[in-house]
Parts: C-alpha cells; sequence; structure tokens
C-alpha cells in the first residue's frame, strides 16, 4: 500500500471513487467543484421534499462527468433532510442500471427494483401501510389507483405475516410461482406482461408513499436504448410511462443519458413523445473548464492534505495543475479524467521521491501513456 504522507497527503484523494452500491457508506462521499450543478440537484431535491409533486428528471452529459456518483451522493437520507428541515417522511432511494437486453426489459426493471428494496423491507412495509390504513381501504385505494383489483390483492400479500405466504409471493415476483401455488394465494394469474408490472410496480412504490413518503429512483446507463430494436425500447418506455402516470406525487426519477448535446432528438426517439413530454427538468453535466478543474483538485485535496499551510494545491501547485489540463483535451475534461490522471501522477511522484508534483513529472507522466489512450 503506498505511503502518500511524503506528498503531504494521507491519503490518495484521486484513487478510483467510484461509489459501491451501498448507502450505508453514502455519508462519506464528497462532492468537490461544480457548485452549480451541486446547488441544482439540490434544489431538485428540495422541492421534492417541500411539495411532494412528481418529478421526472433527465441527467446527461458525456462519460466521466459524475451522473452516477451523484446518484449515490445524493442517496444519503441525513443529507438529503438538511435541504428540507422540516420534512418528517421517510425517504427511500432506488438506484438500478438499464437492462443490458431489450426483451424483457420492463421485467427486468422491476426485478431490479425489487431487490433494491429487498423482499424483507417490502414485507415490514406493507404491513405497516395495512395497519394504518385497514386491509380493506388499502384493497380499495390501490385497486382504484392502479386500476387493478387483482394485482392490488397480490400487492396486499407481500405484507402477509405467514412465512409460506412470503415465500410464495417472492416466487410469484420472479413469475417462477406455479399454478398451484396461484390458487393457495387466490391470485388470478402471474405476472407476464409489461403492464401487469407497472401496475404492480405503481402498487408497490404507492406503500412507500404512506405518511408523506418520498422515493427517490435513479436510472443509470439509458444510453444503452440505443442498443435495443425499436419494438424494444417502445416497450420500455411504455412500461416507465404507465408506472409514473400512476404516481402523481412522492415520486421523483432521474434517468442518467451518456450523450451530447447534439443526441437530443435520439433521447426523444428513444423515451417517445408521451415520455419526454413528461420531464420537467433537464440537468446537464458539463465538460470542467481550467477552473472548474482548479477548484474541483482544491476540495478534493482539502480532505486528506496534512498540512494545510503548504499551499491549497499541495501536493500540486495552481502552475502545475494548469500544465496538466493543458495537455487534456476539453472534451475530455472530466472528474474521472483528472482523477485517472492525477491518481497516475502521484504514484509516478513517489515513484521518483518527489515531495511535490512538478511540470517535469506530468510531462513524464504522459509520456508514459502515449501509445495506451
Amino acid at each position: 500500500m503506498q505511503d502518500y504522507t511524503k506528498l503531504n497527503l494521507q491519503e490518495n484523494p484521486f484513487k478510483d471513487i467510484t461509489p459501491l452500491l451501498d448507502q450505508d457508506e453514502s455519508h462519506r462521499l464528497i462532492w468537490a467543484g461544480m457548485p452549480s450543478l451541486r446547488q441544482n440537484l439540490e434544489e431538485i431535491h428540495r422541492q421534492a421534499l417541500i411539495t411532494n409533486s412528481r418529478q421526472i428528471i433527465l441527467n446527461w452529459g458525456t462519460f466521466g462527468v459524475g451522473k452516477t456518483y451523484a446518484a449515490f451522493y445524493f442517496s444519503d437520507q441525513v443529507r438529503l433532510k438538511e435541504l428540507a428541515e422540516d420534512y418528517e417522511g421517510n425517504i427511500f432511494h432506488v438506484y438500478i442500471r438499464t437492462p443490458k437486453e431489450g426483451r424483457n426489459a420492463p421485467k427486468q426493471i422491476f426485478r431490479d427494483i425489487m431487490d433494491s428494496f429487498s423482499l424483507s423491507s417490502l414485507n415490514s412495509r406493507i404491513q405497516f401501510v395495512i395497519n394504518e390504513r385497514g386491509e380493506e381501504n388499502l384493497l380499495k385505494f390501490l385497486s382504484r389507483r392502479i386500476k387493478s383489483e387483482a394485482f392490488a390483492k397480490a400487492v396486499l400479500l407481500l405484507g402477509d405475516e405467514n412465512p409460506e405466504m412470503t415465500e410464495m409471493m417472492s416466487r410469484y415476483l420472479y413469475s417462477n410461482a406455479t399454478k398451484t401455488e396461484l390458487k393457495k394465494m387466490g391470485l388470478a394469474r402471474s405476472l407476464d406482461l409489461s403492464s401487469d408490472f407497472a401496475k404492480m410496480l405503481t402498487g408497490i412504490l404507492l406503500c412507500f408513499l404512506e405518511q408523506k413518503g418520498r422515493v427517490f429512483l435513479w436510472i443509470d446507463e439509458m444510453e444503452d436504448l440505443l442498443f435495443f430494436s425499436a419494438k424494444e425500447y417502445r416497450m420500455i418506455s411504455q412500461f416507465l410511462r404507465d408506472a409514473f402516470d400512476q404516481m402523481n406525487e412522492g415520486l421523483t426519477v432521474f434517468m442518467n443519458f451518456t450523450l451530447t448535446e447534439p443526441e437530443q432528438d435520439t433521447v426523444r426517439l428513444l423515451l417517445g413523445d408521451a415520455l419526454w413530454s413528461r420531464i420537467t427538468e433537464n440537468v446537464r453535466f458539463n465538460e470542467l473548464s481550467a477552473s472548474d478543474g482548479l477548484l474541483y483538485c482544491k476540495e478534493l485535496l482539502r480532505q486528506s492534505q496534512i498540512q494545510t499551510d503548504s499551499g491549497e494545491y499541495s501536493p500540486f501547485s495552481e502552475v502545475s495543475l494548469r500544465y496538466l489540463f493543458e495537455r487534456i483535451p476539453q472534451s475530455y475534461m472530466t472528474p474521472r479524467e483528472i482523477n485517472k490522471n492525477c491518481n497516475g501522477i502521484l504514484n509516478l511522484a513517489l515513484e521518483s521521491g518527489e515531495s511535490f508534483v512538478s511540470e517535469r513529472i506530468i510531462s513524464e507522466w504522459f509520456s508514459k501513456r502515449e501509445g495506451f489512450d
């Protein structure tokens, strides 16, 4: 393990900082630089918590600008509740990636969301709502909202306290229940069509809105729809529209697309006019300017510096960082690219016995990179 103390650092702040799928660690994530983007996303979350209206947000930008990182940074409940101190409801954060195969994509999206919640939390949450509303009232409410008494009944069964019923319902959710089990549960049929999954998903999510609850759903890597056939991406668009239209409150959806500005027409085609028209805000994750890059590095370095009086960019200097940024094409000036270069440069400085990063070290680093990019 590298010892970065010679470079005035407790650790390397530029190491691979792609967050893990672990909400318990989300409070440790650092937001560096990009203040306008952070404020924009904070305001979206604040409005969600104080107005309860439905939001559908299109996040877009090139690779490495921080879309996935933002999803995990804003998964921390304490951080979100600081944005709206009077908010007293529960916050539920769900992160999924777009399926890689289009044929069964609606089913896979449904399953991934179920996995994100976990069957045990679904069971306890629906039990809670049944106790709050009463079984008959909840059945009527869900039947009216999703326009299906059969699937409303299935949602209630997810909250059954009988372990055998819980086991059968877990198989039902994943389309593995037998005809005998369906009959025993009193359900007419299994989940099959994409519209079935949309109704079941909506019914479940509605149970998480009890007592002013809020659901934040992030769907990442939606540019993968480009690899689907027209029939497949239209099916996904219809599935999402069906699910979102039944929830006009308590839901915020972030759709992450990796694309450049001229490709917005392509996204509109993939989503369809109906879903596109429901987007409430576009958030552009921009490439960084040199000034943006300096702020990003300064705020990231600050978290690891041992001596804070050695310069705000230590072990770099403003001059050496600007020299670094001049070597990065503007279209690649992203947090990911800066991390990749600074990580390698710091390690090279250690190998060379240096205590600060000079332009010479940066030149040597780029000469080593030639032919590998």
